[in-house]
């Protein structure tokens, strides 16, 4: 600096080959390139509506092609095996193995505990407000909606 509050600018850097052009702002305030957040959290409803609707349709004929199969007893040992950690028992265990091993700090531990056991929490709190059998106990030749 020269004792201005402007630095010395070279000549060679004054080329107007090196400039950029601004960003193209759209009327919902985000850039072409970049479409604010909202917009596409937006624009993915319509796509998580058909899949659902996509999930009712092949439910049943796929639950009746698994129950028809005799699954190998490694792969049920698995499933029960990884069904201990899917309670919030489970849930504290996994977060003291993690502050044991020093990985996570106390902030994201509870971020981790409160999204963990938060979302176990909401999905009691619908299977409460929503009666349904359990799969076990479903009779497979109904339709998803009966």
């Amino acid at each position: 600096m020269n004792g201005s509050t402007r630095p010395v600018v070279s000549p060679a850097r004054t080329d107007r080959t090196l400039a950029t052009a601004p960003p193209v702002c759209l009327p919902t305030g985000g850039h072409a390139a970049n479409p604010p957040v909202r917009a596409r959290a937006l624009a993915v409803i319509p796509l998580l509506w058909l899949s659902a609707g996509a999930a009712l349709a092949i439910d049943m004929p796929v639950a009746r092609y698994w129950h028809g199969i005799d699954t190998p007893g490694f792969i049920v040992d698995v499933f029960e095996s990884a069904e201990t950690f899917g309670n919030g028992a489970g849930v504290v265990l996994i977060l003291a193995v993690a502050v044991s091993l020093g990985g996570i700090g106390p902030r994201f531990l509870l971020r981790m505990a409160l999204a963990s056991l938060g979302s176990g929490l909401v999905a009691d709190l619908f299977k409460l407000i929503i009666a349904r059998a359990r799969p076990r106990e479903m009779d497979l030749q109904q339709s998803v909606l009966e």
